[in-house]
């Protein structure tokens, strides 16, 4: 799978063109890493404390996050090391001390990067990341892809301490920055 010619035909899509769309969703869930994370069903204590994390995050305390962060060590699955995961936001991630939500999807990161700014064209930055994992990577993440109301948005929930080490930037639209790296665990 090639990620850049993925990546630029998505936003080539978000110019109106919904062929690309449909083109790209089916390569992305056709590919062998996309199928097997579909198939994990989240340990059952993890899988209470995941949910609550998309219901409640914004109001999560440290102990929270330490909590949810426990419970993705311990039960969380490893991701596969040739798996592409996308982030999108206002802010740049180098090291984080917290879970990082990720998607296999490059439209999910987009709209969760325009999110942070109410979807509007404000010249305010934001930030696609297309990343690998580090040749033969621990990373312990939880995903769900089959709840009813967020599996559609392909969220890998990676453990906190992650390094992200950037490999390429390009701007892509003004103030819309697509940045290449490697994930770090």
């Amino acid at each position: 799978m090639d990620i850049n010619r993925l990546a630029t035909a998505y936003f080539q899509y978000l110019l109106n063109k919904a062929d690309e769309e449909r083109k790209i969703n089916r390569e992305i869930e056709e590919s062998v890493y996309y199928k097997l994370l579909s198939a994990v069903v989240p340990a059952k204590d993890l899988k209470t404390v995941f949910d609550r994390y998309r219901q409640k995050s914004d109001s999560f305390s440290d102990t929270d996050w330490h909590t949810l962060n426990s419970k993705i060590i311990q039960s969380g699955i490893v991701v596969n090391d040739k798996c592409v995961l996308f982030h999108g936001g206002a802010k740049q991630i180098k090291h984080e001390i917290k879970p990082v939500s990720f998607s296999t999807h490059p439209g999910y990161a987009f709209w969760h990067a325009k999110k942070h700014h109410n979807h509007q064209p404000n010249g305010k930055q934001i930030f696609i990341y297309i990343l690998r994992l580090e040749s033969n990577a621990k990373l312990r993440a939880c995903v769900d892809f089959n709840d009813s109301d967020y599996g559609h948005e392909n969220e890998v929930l990676s453990q906190a301490g992650i390094k992200i080490e950037e490999r390429q930037r390009k701007e892509a639209f003004e103030n819309v920055f697509m940045i290449e790296g490697v994930v770090h665990a």
